[in-house]
């Protein structure tokens, strides 16, 4: 009770943190946290969560996950969805500031603690290791969620498929943009774009020009042929492409 006699509880507390958190006011809400416990108040499950989802949207990830720890300590188990759903948060932030070791780091930790990282989980891993130039580590983890059952997604496919063109492997680009269609979904073009430039400076110059006019024949006009750059427009949004079953594996055509 305030000098004016006002009582205070927890569902009071819970609704000025809730709207803290929705005016973007994340310190304000952490004080009140720290306010209901000098009050005798005991915050629970909902009073951390939105506390921590006041911090991740703030970016300050760290303090979310630590708050987190500060839930499980004071007897207040979130459920491993709850678990998974900040871990991911946290992964997001490590792949917005490119810093993949924290990510890989985090990885880590989830895996220690019997939180099971899901497609969303790997897809900021694998975005960390390709901005910032990691590319056999974004494929290698690729291969991990795969051999885990997880079904990538076409951002993830993008990625690896950057990461594979980075290091020149452009059997392995043509694989992936396979495997991307194969499962229904349509390549960007970043992606496509990344293919062609894998082909050509592989000597694959009969597959890049492959892909690039099929790209044109489906985008019903013309593309620019740098190999780099260029609006795939519909093509990319429509149609599979497939040209790797089209060729020779032996390759080498020019």
């Amino acid at each position: 009770m305030d000098e004016r006699g006002l009582k205070y509880d927890v569902i009071a507390f819970n609704s000025a943190i809730s709207a803290c958190v929705k005016g973007k006011q994340w310190m304000q809400a952490l004080q009140l946290l720290d306010a209901m416990k000098t009050r005798d108040l005991a915050p629970g499950v909902i009073s951390y969560s939105m506390v921590i989802e006041g911090c991740q949207r703030a970016g300050e990830w760290e303090r979310a996950l630590g708050l987190l720890g500060v839930m499980e300590r004071a007897g207040l188990d979130p459920s491993p969805a709850t678990k998974q759903h900040h871990y991911t948060h946290a992964l997001r932030a490590c792949a917005k500031v490119r810093d993949p070791e924290r990510a890989l780091r985090l990885l880590q930790v989830m895996a220690a603690a019997g939180i099971e990282a899901n497609t969303d989980c790997y897809s900021a891993v694998i975005s960390a290791l390709q901005r910032a130039g990691d590319c056999r580590e974004a494929l290698a983890q690729l291969d991990a969620m795969l051999a885990r059952g997880l079904v990538p997604t076409t951002d993830i496919y993008t990625a690896t498929i950057l990461a594979a063109s980075d290091l020149g492997d452009w059997e392995r680009a043509l694989r992936l943009l396979d495997e991307l269609q194969g499962r229904g979904l349509s390549p960007s073009a970043r992606a496509l774009s990344a293919v062609v430039r894998a082909c050509r400076e592989g000597g694959q110059h009969e597959r890049a020009r492959k892909l690039l006019d099929a790209v044109k024949i489906k985008a019903g006009k013309p593309v620019p042929d740098d190999g780099m750059r260029y609006s795939t427009g519909a093509a990319a949004r429509h149609t599979t492409i497939r040209i790797w079953a089209d060729l020779p594996e032996s390759g080498g055509v020019l």
